[in-house]
């Protein structure tokens, strides 16, 4: 285990952390102590509207992130359904690349 990346990270658009958990207090805690690799993980349901607007600001701000040392990764947290199905919005539903992660959790 590296203690220098965290894969588990959630900010204010989770649905049940601090408000001010902003992307950018997140990045800059994260380049304090150190971190070289951080995943932000909210958790997302298939109703969840804000995706566009966490990852423009996930933009924006790893664009402007002071070190460049810290390699930001965006990511869903999402749970598998009874019926087999991901609750989570479709176009991020089955989504593994070297841009977003979707974490799955069984319900």
């Amino acid at each position: 285990m590296d203690k220098d990346q965290d894969y588990h990270v959630h900010c204010s658009y989770n649905d049940h952390s601090a408000s001010n958990l902003t992307i950018k207090n997140v990045i800059a805690r994260s380049e304090k102590i150190g971190l070289k690799v951080i995943a932000l993980t909210e958790h997302v349901r298939r109703t969840s509207d804000w995706v566009p607007r966490y990852l423009d600001e996930l933009r924006a701000e790893t664009t402007v992130a002071r070190s460049n040392k810290l390699k930001v990764i965006p990511g869903f947290e999402a749970k598998i359904l009874r019926d087999g199905s991901i609750d989570c919005c479709e176009e991020y539903r089955y989504l593994h690349h070297s841009q977003i992660r979707v974490i799955v959790n069984a319900e």
